[in-house]
């Protein structure tokens, strides 16, 4: 088991002045004599080198923001503090080699406007995470693994979806969307034609799983949970609809 990073972060806070001018400029804080520059987004460009990504993320300073443009091939291990930025429809292709995207323990992963797509492996097809994870308005779609076929988030995990899309992915043994075992929330966030022998679109293991104005549709178990299988811990439903799942909509989940 990945045991999890504990990180303290300190920062003290001084009045600054911001000068911008003229394109291209940076923007600079005033705190006595020192000018400090701001970093701006690096763009990565996948149209024309498709590999271009997992050397732009380890080359990247921890908290930088990259911006990805283009399909670019994985699989992608982020091994510090990241924001992923698509541009235009920007998709992170597994091309079947192994998990589409990996968030090591301790990493603080921000992706947002992606298609995270084609992860083939053991454990989380599309992704699958030991550290805290937000996805905005992006999918992760098309991938395939034993447990976790879209996203599995370990123990030690934290994971966050908003206005995103978990669809079309495949477990051979549970979770055919998310597999969770730690810390879930799903915000506006739909969940749709996954399917695994249990919990086709959501597992729930000894995690929490919070879904607000959600969605869990269309997705399909061979054994039990169509739409949600909760093995052990908690899953809550706010306003959250469940339908259209096969063979049932839920396993172990109250007022579902």
């Amino acid at each position: 088991m990945l045991m999890r990073a504990d990180r303290a972060v300190w920062r003290r806070w001084a009045k600054a002045t911001t000068v911008i001018a003229g394109a291209g400029a940076v923007a600079v804080g005033l705190i006595g004599t020192s000018p400090v520059a701001v970093a701006q987004p690096t763009t990565v460009d996948c149209n024309a080198n498709p590999s271009a990504l997992q050397p732009a993320v380890v080359g990247a300073a921890p908290g930088a923001t990259l911006r990805v443009r283009g399909t670019c091939i994985g699989p992608v291990t982020l091994v510090k503090d990241v924001t992923l930025i698509g541009l235009r429809g920007a998709i992170l292709d597994g091309n079947h080699t192994g998990t589409t995207v990996t968030v090591r323990a301790g990493v603080q992963a921000d992706l947002q406007n992606l298609v995270i797509t084609h992860g083939s492996a053991t454990l989380g097809g599309g992704i699958v995470s030991d550290g805290t994870l937000t996805l905005t308005r992006s999918a992760v779609q098309d991938n395939t693994a034993f447990r976790g076929g879209g996203i599995l988030s370990s123990e030690v995990a934290t994971l966050t979806l908003t206005r995103s899309a978990v669809q079309n992915n495949t477990a051979t043994d549970g979770g055919g969307g998310i597999y969770n075992s730690g810390t879930a929330t799903l915000d506006r966030t739909t969940v749709q034609n996954n399917n695994a022998p249990t919990g086709g679109g959501i597992l729930n293991d000894s995690g929490s799983a919070t879904l607000t104005g959600s969605r869990v549709l269309n997705n399909t178990a061979t054994i039990s949970g169509g739409g949600i299988f909760n093995f052990a811990g908690t899953v809550t439903l706010i306003r959250t609809t469940v339908s259209g799942n096969v063979p049932n909509q839920c396993t172990g989940v109250s007022g579902c």
